[in-house]
């Protein structure tokens, strides 16, 4: 699927929402066959606008976003994750993805609620992954993370968790650069730590609501919480999903930002196959 986070945007819909595309300019890509594989090596394809309704009594929100374009701002460069956009998931066949991002685009619109309209500008940070595979029967889910870092830096990285809660080798993530280069580092380069758990008053679940996360190799060391604890979404299946923000050092220099979790596998209706 396509996902757009944190500042502008969306990644998910809340149940009741409904996602118009708005003047979608369709420029064609080009993708590369490499044996079996299929990469996507000029993605160019942009939704220009979208607008979020979502259908209330009171104060009904009303958003419409847009990338700005190459002539007012510079392009971001895509980021390809694992092995050239392809991702494995698990050591069974076929379990992996397609998966590229977008880590920091310039974003401008609009945003109203009730008679009440803001001007907004943010960096948007768009996620596309597609695959037909499952999790492997030992994973129970995720903790996804996608920050934007105050420095320029971004860092993405998504922990598979298994029955005794420890990290999946499969688990990944990745730095970027100002400029666009990447560093990738496994499961074992990254320390994850929870700090706080947050109660679902609706469902019940037990959620992390903080965490500590250290890559040692980056002298990347921060604190990260939630905007909002009630993040919760009952959709396909119920998980933890929301705006997060965090601070800390990035070798000699003091580090903040904005960014987006995903949590899933957290209660028994909790438990997506796919990601």
């Amino acid at each position: 699927g396509c996902r757009t986070a944190p500042d502008a945007g969306t990644r998910s819909r809340p149940a009741g929402s409904e996602v118009e595309e708005v003047a979608a300019a369709q420029v064609p890509r080009r993708v590369v066959e490499v044996g079996v594989v299929r990469r996507v090596e000029d993605v160019e394809e942009q939704v220009e606008r979208l607008r979020l309704r979502r259908p209330q009594a009171i104060a009904e929100p009303h958003v419409e976003l847009h990338e700005v374009g190459p002539a007012r701002a510079a392009v971001p460069a895509v980021v390809l994750h694992g092995d050239d956009g392809v991702s494995l998931k698990n050591d069974e066949p076929g379990n992996a993805s397609y998966y590229y991002s977008y880590t920091r685009m310039p974003t401008e619109g609009r945003v109203s609620v009730g008679d009440v309209t803001y001007l907004v500008r943010g960096n948007s940070w768009m996620d596309r992954e597609w695959s037909s595979s499952a999790l492997g029967k030992e994973q129970l889910g995720w903790d996804w993370f996608a920050l934007q870092l105050s420095n320029g830096h971004e860092l993405m990285y998504y922990r598979f968790r298994r029955a005794d809660n420890a990290p999946d080798r499969f688990s990944y993530g990745a730095v970027v650069l100002p400029g666009g280069y990447v560093s990738r580092f496994g499961f074992d380069q990254v320390e994850l730590d929870v700090l706080d758990t947050w109660v679902s008053p609706g469902s019940g679940v037990i959620y992390p609501s903080a965490w500590r996360l250290r890559v040692p190799e980056y002298e990347l060391d921060i604190s990260i919480r939630p905007a909002l604890a009630d993040q919760e979404l009952d959709l396909s299946f119920r998980y933890w999903e929301g705006a997060v923000e965090f601070d800390g050092t990035f070798g000699a220099s003091n580090v903040g930002g904005r960014g987006y979790v995903e949590l899933t596998g957290y209660g028994t209706d909790s438990a997506p196959r796919t990601r």
